[in-house]
């Protein structure tokens, strides 16, 4: 597709160059200087539209004043079409033929009107965007874009509108054809788009094109749509043998805790009382209210409070497999703590993540903190000096006692920076404030027997 402005300019300037060649003798009267103004703007405008042409140099403006331009472009037909055009009107200046002009007069026409109705489909039209805030990676997710038309009289036909999905890695350009939008209605339509990768991917802008009715002439018109969706990691399964560790783990956990009967922990309602229960857990203001007796029912609440660490390393010139496995290491993290927000109660997960930035969380285990959790695994960046001595430091001063520290690495066994890691760890005291310190290595192997992607 070619520019309509470039078009003119080459068309411009090669038909400037003819004339000057062709019919020099018309110039006889003018002098050197109107002679080289006139070669160089000739010369200009067809070095112009070449270079816009075929280098698409953008124009000389800002952006935010592109945006609101209709931009006039010709597809391949629009192309061939003043193409013949051209033939036609050169064969008549030069053979001197009046016919091949009424010619050219009645393929103008049609090129001039389907330029006129592309131009009046877009004026007072709008395009808004519905898109969803946070996706995880490898879902589909759906877009709705709406097209207003607020003409009174004149109907949008075959309108195209182009939107951009965009990261630093890759660019997306998903469209949607409108077949028809009355005067003053609205239509939406939907797009499903399928985001791999883990980060911050910017929406916008978008386009909107109509080639209606002859499909020569093709107008534009950007909307800026500024918008943001987060990618989460993508989250895996658990094994029963972590699960099964986890809980072995809090039966054997030395904790205190407040019991108000002989074996419970927890409050959970008040019920009646059935034969076997305890009598000093009965509630005597409720059984006088009720005229029966009512004890208090306690459950028990022994799961662990976990701390998730996550060293986002990567080398200083990073392979595809060591940002693949930061990746892991990301949802393995990731698929932990929300695991644990699913399957504990009245516990506390603590996540921090040592990458360029030092990103801490802590909060209760609870599905309604998901989202904030989940915003940091997101935007997450590997260095290859992340701060793991502060991430230790600062998860041995929480002092949890009795709470599962595991360390989520993608370093392999055999690099430099395992020997540094250990390193690090052996000079840190995390286990005297909590738990042990377990090491989870981010490779498919080691990991097959405690996780799977689903």
């Amino acid at each position: 597709m070619l520019p309509l402005p470039a078009m003119l300019a080459i068309l411009l300037g090669g038909g400037a160059l003819f004339v000057f060649w062709k019919f020099d003798f018309v110039f006889y009267d003018l002098g050197e200087t109107e002679r080289l103004l006139m070669y160089g703007g000739a010369i200009a405008a067809l070095v112009w539209g070449v270079a816009r042409a075929f280098t698409d140099i953008p124009l000389a403006l800002p952006r935010r004043f592109q945006l609101s331009w209709n931009r006039v472009s010709l597809p391949r037909t629009g192309q061939f079409y003043l193409v013949i055009m051209i033939l036609i009107f050169s064969g008549s200046l030069l053979g001197r033929s009046n016919m091949l002009m009424l010619v050219f007069s009645m393929m103008a026409g049609p090129f001039v009107i389907n330029g006129w109705i592309t131009y009046s489909m877009l004026k007072r039209t709008a395009v808004e965007r519905v898109a969803p805030a946070r996706v995880m990676a490898g879902e589909p997710m759906t877009v709705e874009l709406i097209l207003a038309n607020k003409k009174r009289l004149m109907s949008c036909w075959l309108m195209s509108v182009r939107d951009t999905i965009e990261n630093n890695e890759e660019q997306l350009e998903p469209s949607l054809l409108f077949a028809r939008v009355p005067a003053g209605e609205r239509q939406s339509g939907h797009y499903q788009a399928r985001l791999n990768r883990r980060g911050r991917y910017r929406l916008g802008p978008a386009r909107l094109t109509a080639r209606f009715p002859l499909g020569i002439v093709e107008r534009g018109h950007m909307y800026a749509l500024p918008g943001e969706i987060l990618v989460y990691p993508r989250l895996g399964r658990l094994s029963s043998r972590w699960m099964r560790e986890h809980f072995l783990a809090s039966d054997l956990v030395e904790r205190r805790e407040l019991r108000q009967g002989a074996f419970d922990d927890e409050f959970h309602r008040i019920r009646e009382y059935r034969w076997g229960d305890n009598p000093r857990a009965i509630h005597w203001r409720s059984s006088a209210r009720h005229n029966a007796l009512m004890i208090r029912e306690y459950h028990q609440s022994r799961d662990l409070n976990l701390v998730v660490m996550v060293d986002l390393w990567l080398p200083a010139r990073p392979e595809p497999q060591d940002r693949e496995r930061m990746e892991l290491a990301l949802c393995v993290a990731a698929t932990m703590c929300v695991s644990h927000m699913k399957e504990s109660r009245d516990s506390t997960l603590h996540v921090a993540l040592a990458g360029k930035q030092l990103a801490r969380w802590n909060g209760e285990s609870r599905m309604s903190n998901v989202d904030p959790l989940m915003d940091l695994f997101a935007t997450a960046e590997g260095t290859p000096q992340p701060a793991v001595a502060a991430m230790l430091q600062q998860a041995a001063s929480k002092r949890l006692r009795g709470a599962r520290i595991v360390l989520v690495t993608p370093r392999a066994l055999s690099s430099a920076g395992r020997q540094d890691l250990e390193r690090i760890v052996s000079q840190e005291t995390v286990h005297d404030a909590a738990g042990p310190l377990e090491i989870v290595e981010a490779d498919y192997d080691r990991l097959a027997s405690i996780f799977e992607f689903v």
